[in-house]
């Protein structure tokens, strides 16, 4: 189970990384263009594979190639993306709702 929190660390550090790579590509190049939210996350998929590869994990339980490892975090990477941004979104829109009326203390 140690081994599997420190994976879910990893994916995580990763995962702000390519973030990160993706959101500086984002504003290079796509800024101004019109552009699929799906290149998007294919663009975090292929940063993760790059910082992956940049960052290789150390797991015993893994007895892939570097590569193919690389490959399933940068799938890893591209879904926490998404669930990063969806769940930021939620928390935006909490901040959006009004605040309940506190009764007056007598």
């Amino acid at each position: 189970m140690d081994q599997f929190a420190q994976f879910a660390a990893y994916v995580t550090i990763i995962a702000v990384g390519a973030e990160r790579l993706t959101d500086i590509i984002k504003r290079m190049y796509l800024a101004d263009k019109n552009v699929n939210s799906s290149v998007y996350q294919l663009l975090t998929f292929v940063c993760g594979i790059v910082v992956s590869i940049a960052q290789p994990p150390d797991f015993k339980f893994f007895n892939f190639n570097p590569y193919m490892i690389a490959v399933l975090t940068g799938f890893a990477v591209s879904g926490t993306s998404s669930a990063w941004h969806e769940f930021l979104m939620i928390l935006s829109n909490f901040n959006k709702l009004p605040k309940p009326i506190s009764p007056e203390v007598k």
